[in-house]
């Protein structure tokens, strides 16, 4: 592709190879046809030449056609460029000959429907996954770490099942393993870190109907939960939602939970409070408006952060810990979610976010408030409470649901860094509040059959990852990315061999939406 939307910082790349002109009087000469100097690297001087063609394609077309016509047959020119080219002018006799180029990326191939190279060759349908390695260790969530990891006494660990995959490494086994996980929940509270000494490992779920579920959040059945009677705390409700929130305390062992945090453009890490029921769908953070957005005109003070806002119920968030805002604070392709406090009296009311946005306040940004027990007020909105650990909620309209989950792990469930040919078959990671599975600089990761929902952040991060396979999976209720991928060489085209194939997403950037 030639991409207009950089053209002076092109032109001013082209500076640096002739330093002798500033990059005005270069895109000048260049627009106009008079610049002929070929100081640049052939890569680069077929992309201006392309820039150039579509420039002046609009006012003079026989003069782009012909510069189409120069760069498909200039054979200094790097095959990609010349094959985009020899399409712009309609050449078909030259756009043959350069697709039978061994240069030529196999993507290409495709894209042009070589025989050979067609479509479907990149699918893995039909294909099934390997036979399971014979030296097995098994894991149950009703085993013993103290057991021997046999089927008759699996471990109750992922921790202690590595441990012991390590142990026959010592002992000189170097082929392929199976880590088999019973069916059941696995409360998951820190993450499985893996590296180069846990390569050539396949973890699957042990075949039979029932889920292998990574467990990374808290969940509370509807009987735990009791109708609000406290009377300062009823006070902080709007009037018309009053008798119908209900209350919960909510634990995980001795950790507490932190409060909502910033995410979005610009924010790290990606971590998102997510409340399920019946770990299907995803209920309402209390905000206001609880439709659209508040949309302000920055008349105060952008440099401090500081924005006005016209409404007389910002008097009722003044005192709100953990208050929250998302919006899109300078462009509508850069949305956040920032710490805000709310400051003024009544008539004058002011919202300041406590951290700068990445790109700054622009004229008028639109945003809505989040995290506030002083908005709950719609059937299926919630508010954690992160200083009590109680979990306010309106059940949803209808009848209750059956138990309702909170995201609660911060960290990945599994990382891995340098382990090749590491597999994952048929679990289920459910409830974290950020990303779910990190993957950097490993080869050959394969994840078949698995589901990936409820999650804060992303549900699959793999950079740096040749070779990688996600295959017949699901993602579902996300608050950030599906899958990120990453691996290859884009400068030279060199593939990176990721198949993604076969998989369902549903409801994915729930909370961060650009």
């Amino acid at each position: 592709d030639f991409g207009v939307g950089n053209l002076l910082m092109d032109f001013a790349e082209l500076s640096i190879y002739d330093s002798a002109l500033p990059a005005a009087k270069i895109a000048e000469l260049f627009l106009s046809g008079n610049y002929s100097q070929n100081l640049a690297p052939p890569f680069d001087r077929a992309e201006w030449l392309g820039i150039k063609a579509l420039a002046i394609g609009k006012n003079k077309p026989g003069d782009a056609m012909k510069n189409w016509c120069s760069l498909a047959s200039d054979d200094s020119s790097d095959i990609i460029h010349r094959l985009l080219a020899a399409t712009k002018c309609n050449d078909a006799p030259l756009l043959s000959k350069l697709l039978e180029n061994p240069q030529t990326p196999a993507f290409l191939k495709m894209k042009y429907n070589v025989k050979g190279f067609a479509k479907h060759a990149c699918r893995l349908g039909g294909t099934q996954n390997n036979e399971l390695p014979q030296k097995r260790v098994y894991v149950s969530s009703s085993g013993l770490d103290s057991g021997d990891g046999s089927d008759f006494a699996p471990f109750a660990s992922l921790e202690r099942a590595r441990a012991e995959v390590h142990r026959l490494r010592d002992n000189g086994f170097k082929g392929r393993i199976a880590v088999i996980l019973a069916s059941g929940t696995y409360l998951c509270t820190k993450p499985l870190n893996l590296d180069a000494s846990d390569s050539n490992v396949v973890y699957a779920a042990k075949p039979g109907n029932a889920p292998v579920i990574l467990q990374g959040g808290i969940r509370s059945n509807w009987s735990d939960f009791k109708k609000v009677a406290d009377m300062s705390t009823l006070a902080r409700i709007p009037e018309e939602a009053r008798g119908k929130v209900f209350v919960a305390d909510v634990h995980l062992g001795d950790y507490k939970l932190p409060p909502q945090g910033s995410y979005g453009v610009g924010e790290s890490p990606r971590s998102v409070l997510l409340l399920s029921a019946n770990d299907t769908a995803l209920l309402n953070s209390a905000r206001w408006p609880n439709q659209g957005f508040l949309t302000s005109t920055n008349r105060i003070n952008a440099e401090a952060n500081t924005i006005g806002i016209e409404t007389n119920r910002a008097a009722r968030w003044k005192s709100a810990g953990s208050l929250m805002a998302h919006g899109y604070w300078m462009y509508t392709w850069a949305d956040a979610a920032l710490p805000i406090s709310i400051q003024g009296t009544n008539g004058n009311w002011s919202l300041k976010l406590s951290k700068p946005h990445t790109y700054g306040i622009g004229k008028t940004p639109h945003f809505f408030v989040f995290n506030l027990l002083e908005e709950l007020d719609e059937p299926g909105e919630w508010f954690f409470d992160s200083a009590t650990s109680r979990l306010y909620l309106i059940p949803p309209e209808g009848t209750p649901p059956d138990y309702v989950t909170l995201t609660a792990l911060a960290e990945p469930f599994i990382t891995i860094s340098g382990a090749n040919n590491v597999e994952f078959r048929g679990l289920s990671f459910r409830n974290a509040r950020g990303d779910a599975v990190r993957v950097r600089q490993s080869q050959n990761a394969v994840f078949s059959g698995c589901d990936f929902r409820c999650i804060g952040g992303t549900a699959l991060d793999a950079t740096g990852c040749p070779g990688l396979i996600v295959r017949d999976s699901s993602f579902r209720n996300l608050g950030h990315d599906g899958i990120i991928a990453d691996a290859g060489n884009r400068r030279t085209l060199e593939s990176g061999n990721i198949q993604i194939h076969n998989n369902k997403f549903s409801k994915v950037g729930q909370s961060a939406h650009t």
